[in-house]
């Protein structure tokens, strides 16, 4: 979150940078995916019946649902905005320009 709300903070006071907001949400991809890597030997232990780190099954559903939702989430919005950048663009953005 820190790398995601440093860059709307530097947006906001410098709108030009917005290009690099792909990297934010590439950066945001490859946490969730950490987060589900370090995740999981405690998920195996707690499915397992384990109390290595005394996580709940119940508990360890609701983490592997918050961080597969969020992963899905993020892939999707950094696929649509892949599409949006290569796709022609459409016509005026200023609507004082319209005709």
């Amino acid at each position: 979150h820190i790398f995601m709300y440093a860059y709307y903070t530097v947006v906001t006071l410098y709108p030009s940078i917005e290009t690099i907001g792909i990297y934010i949400t590439s950066i945001q991809i490859t946490q969730f995916i950490l987060c589900l890597m370090a995740f999981a030997p405690e998920a195996v232990d707690a499915v397992g019946g384990g109390v290595a780190c005394g996580a709940t099954r119940r508990c360890s559903a609701w983490m592997f649902f918050a961080y597969t939702v969020y992963l899905g989430f993020f892939v999707k919005m950094f696929r649509d905005k892949a599409r949006k950048r290569a796709a022609p663009p459409t016509g005026p953005k200023e609507p004082w320009a319209r005709v």
